[in-house]
């Protein structure tokens, strides 16, 4: 399997999409090869593609999923949060940042829940819910 995003020594391979867009993972959940999660926000695609990447976990994935947090609660909750850059040209790159150095333009809308997401992600919480 190819990983969908890069960046350092980290090959991260989705595992769940949660909104896609223009048949485009826009919101989705990735895993690396030691299995820890990755939450990420496609924020660019116009002169490349521009991922926001941060460590996640399934509790705070059923709580996105719940409408229970905020996607920018959910995605900028472990640090440091990436800001993986990919073209055609140059291939993958990535800088560090915290909540409050990333640059907002690159997060969501302050305030925006998961209210629509694939029926692949209601699936996942459904599972998740059975099993408490």
């Amino acid at each position: 399997m190819k990983p969908l995003i890069e960046f350092g020594d980290k090959k991260l391979y989705l595992t769940l999409t949660i909104v896609e867009y223009d048949f485009m993972p826009f919101v989705n959940c990735c895993n690396d090869e030691n299995n820890q999660q990755y939450l990420c926000l496609l924020a660019e695609v116009r002169y490349g593609i521009i991922w926001v990447v941060g460590k996640t976990d399934s509790p705070t994935l059923q709580q996105l999923l719940r409408c229970d947090i905020t996607l920018n609660e959910a995605i900028t909750k472990y640090e440091p949060l990436f800001v993986v850059h990919f073209t055609s040209k140059d291939g993958f790159s990535y800088e560090e940042f915290t909540k409050d150095t990333i640059d907002p333009l690159l997060l969501a809308e302050d305030g925006v829940y998961m209210e629509y997401i694939e029926e692949e992600a209601q699936e996942w919480l459904n599972r998740k819910d059975d099993k408490q």
